[in-house]
This record gives C-alpha cells, structure tokens and sequence, in this order.
C-alpha cells in the first residue's frame, strides 16, 4: 500500500505565498501551503543533501503530497469548512454551523431547486435561523474546534515593502517598489505525503534521514531570508478507515458515498481536457482495485455535486514551460457517488485515494479527497 507520512510546516520566518498581484501588492494565501509546493520543498531539500535520485520524481513520481492547512498548533488536526458549512460576519469569534448530513444528502437535493457550484449561500437547507448578520460559505477555509465550537482560524498578515535593483547601475530600479503580504513567524500547517513505492522511505535509510525534521524555504523571497520553515515527517497508519466507509455504504439505502475534495479536484479526460466534476471515477485505474463510483443524477439534469471552482495553473521543471491550466473544483466542494462493486473493496480503495488521489494529477497536488462518512462540523 506504501507508507503514510504526516507533514508538519512550522514557519520560522515571514513567509509570502503570492496569490494574485493587484495595486503593486502581491497578497498572500493565507489558509494552505499546495500540496506541490510542499512536495517540491521535501524533494529540493533531499537535493542539495545529495540524493541526486529524487531527480527521478519529476519523470516518474510516486510521492505524492496533500495540502497543508493552517492549524491553531502542532499537535492539532487539519480540518477545512465543507460546502455546506458556514459563518456569519457579525460575529467576532467567526463561529462555523453545518447543515450537512451525509446519510439524507440526497433527499435534500432531490427535493430541493439547488444548482451546481452556488454562487451565494444557501437558505433553502434553513438551519441558518437565528444566524446574525449575513451568512458567508465557510468553504476550504481552516476551522479548528475551540471552546467545543468549529472557528475560523483567523491570522493577521503584515506588509513587506521591496524594490527591484538595477543590477547595471548597481541601484534601486525606478518605479519597481512592490508590496508583499506575509505570514508571521510561528505557525503551523498540517498536511499529508503518500510514498507509494516507498522509494522515500528507502532514500531516508539509505541516506541516514529516518529523523525526518529539517529546515528549508517555501515561498516568494527565500534569498532573502523569507519563507524559511521546519518541516516534519511522521509515519502515520490510519487503517480504520476502511471500515468506517464501507460501514457508511452499507447503511444508506442506495449504497453512495459523499466525497469532499481535500485538494483542487479535477480529472484529464482526454490529453490537455479536464473536468472538475467527474461524472465516473474507476478505481481500478489509478488505485489499482475494483469498482467504481458514479455521480448521481438528480432531477431536472442536475447531478449531486456542491461547491466552488478554482483554476490551477503549474510550471514543468522538465521541460521549463508553464503548464496548460487547469479548472478544478474548490477545496471543500461535495459530490454524492453511486458504489458499482464490492463494497469493502470499494472502501479500501477510497481510504487510499484520501492520500493518493483519485488520478495520476495527484502528483500535481490535484484529486485528494476526504469521504465523509459523518458531519465533523454538525456532529
């Protein structure tokens, strides 16, 4: 099966993760560090230590990383807002309600006029009375559970001022004064790595790596002195999974499984097209078992998929191109699948793709999924 890692982040310096640049500022991602990022800053580190076979992943890779989310503290659990959760901006502690329920997901949808990828919050699934203010999609946005309520993690961001230097003139280049928004120092991001040759793992020992802690650079700025981080490695079993989904399978009445995109989701259907909403997942495919998943179809055309879109768009060290872009759902986005095939085959499967992926793209840092087999925000 390979081996499961945790992945720990702790910033050590202020780090900028450009999101998109507006009025000469670069604002920064404040929520996650890409599973690519993540993946590329393990793989250079392991470089430059001189395990030159990491060059191998680019051509064939095995490793495969999962986000990292912002968390309150080291010892703390990943956890981001699904697509039925949300808060309302009035209240200060940025408390986060659900009105998810996985086991009578499709009788809502059956009955209620929901469309795909709503731009706006729902009120048709109620369970908002007595909310204040208005009421905003706490979607891919990382939550912790403080107090014995689910919360925003909310983190305050400072400003960076740079300028670009005219190396001829050995000066400061006219009109090339950017700002950059930072993370501080100090926190603490939780991912997961997939070493599913354990060609890693291998290299650690080979290399004398087994206490997987060191320092390295993620980020915009790392020669000078931006982004510098800790990051952890710790070998991880979660094998109860497996009853817990085809546990869920068995007792819903159609046999369907609800599954959150962890990461961008989207799949290649045929070279250079993509879909963020994959109407046939095979399992056979990429995880190597037996059976697959279906999108239910609702009335009126409509299929059980919720959520957002989101574009991706990459660079390919191997051939030094951007890659094409790529449209995919947002993180927290839920799609409601049919189980074709034996359940607990199914299950092993699907426990699987929570850390590799439903797709080849997973190596891209596209395709990590969660199967929510209970509502972890409502209870």
């Amino acid at each position: 099966m390979g081996i499961i890692y945790e992945i720990t982040v702790e910033t050590k310096s202020p780090m900028i993760l450009p999101r998109k640049f507006e009025r000469r500022i670069y604002t920064s991602e404040t929520r996650v560090i890409s599973g690519s990022r993540i993946r590329g800053s393990i793989l250079t580190y392991l470089y430059e230590q001189g395990v030159t076979e990491v060059t191998q992943q680019s051509i064939k890779p095995s490793i495969i990383t999962s986000p990292a989310y912002l968390v309150l503290n080291k010892n703390a659990e990943p956890a981001i807002g699904h697509a039925l959760s949300f808060y309302s901006k009035l209240d200060e502690h940025k408390r986060v309600f659900s009105t998810l329920n996985p086991r009578n997901i499709l009788e809502k949808l059956r009955t209620q006029p929901w469309t795909l990828y709503p731009s706006t919050p729902p009120k048709i699934f109620g369970d908002a009375k007595g909310k204040v203010g208005i009421v905003k999609h706490a979607m891919s946005l990382p939550i912790a559970k403080i107090d014995n309520s689910w919360r925003l993690i909310k983190v305050e961001l400072f400003e960076i001022e740079s300028t670009a230097i005219d190396k001829q003139m050995g000066r400061a280049h006219t009109g090339m004064l950017f700002g950059y928004e930072a993370l501080p120092e100090g926190l603490f991001f939780k991912g997961y790595l997939f070493d599913s040759e354990m060609e890693l793992t291998d290299l650690l020992k080979a290399y004398g790596f087994e206490n997987m802690a060191f320092e390295t650079f993620i980020g915009r700025g790392s020669s000078r002195g931006f982004g510098r981080c800790e990051v952890t490695l710790r070998k991880i079993k979660p094998s109860y999974r497996i009853d817990e989904i085809k546990s869920f399978i068995e007792d819903t009445k159609e046999g369907y499984v609800v599954l959150m995109a962890y990461s961008p989701l989207s799949v290649m259907m045929q070279p250079l097209q993509f879909t963020p909403v994959p109407k046939v997942i095979d399992l056979g495919d990429w995880l190597g078992g037996n059976g697959k998943l279906v999108l239910i179809k609702l009335n009126g055309g409509r299929y059980a998929a919720l959520g957002g879109k989101t574009r991706v768009e990459s660079w390919s060290l191997v051939k030094n191109l951007r890659r094409p872009p790529v449209e995919a759902a947002r993180e927290g986005s839920i799609f409601v699948y049919k189980v074709e095939g034996d359940y607990e085959s199914v299950a092993i499967s699907l426990a699987l793709a929570e850390f590799k992926g439903i797709s080849p793209l997973a190596s891209l840092g596209l395709g990590i999924i969660k199967i929510l087999t209970h509502d972890y925000i409502g209870g």
